[in-house]
């Protein structure tokens, strides 16, 4: 007497048959759902960094929000480009007296050396625009 529960050799076999079918279309799938159980963690770390600025802005205490020149960053700077160029020419000691004036935070000049390392202030590489002079600064 054979106890197989009304299943012969043939259907036996077929049923493995499809077993294995499953089992291989099942190891297909590793990389999608491997994808898709990451895609969460994912969408996570994606929002986190997407909205930082946003979190940095409305939960930490403006006291704590420093400058890299130490001052606090809750107080707007005025800052004089190049001087008060609006009202005298740029990067000259007009404009740098201008300025002081009126009481701006920050001056900013621009200043290089020259190729015989003298100090030189003019922001472009050539005379032209800022002076009645024509060539290189070098």
């Amino acid at each position: 007497m054979r106890f197989n529960q009304g299943y012969d050799d043939q259907n036996l076999i077929v049923r493995s048959k499809k077993r294995l079918d499953t089992l291989a279309k099942l190891g297909e799938m590793k990389l999608p759902r491997l994808l898709l159980y990451s895609l969460p963690i994912f969408a996570v770390l994606l929002a986190v960094w997407l909205l930082e600025p946003v979190i940095y802005y409305y939960f930490i205490p403006i006291k704590e929000k420093i400058a890299m020149d130490g001052s606090r960053i809750d107080t707007i700077k005025v800052i004089a480009h190049r001087g008060a160029s609006g009202n005298a020419p740029e990067n000259t000691l007009a404009a740098i007296e201008m300025a002081l004036e009126l009481k701006v935070d920050i001056i900013e000049i621009d200043v290089h050396f020259s190729a015989d390392g003298e100090l030189v202030v003019i922001h472009d590489e050539s005379l032209e625009r800022t002076t009645d002079g024509e060539g290189l600064v070098n």
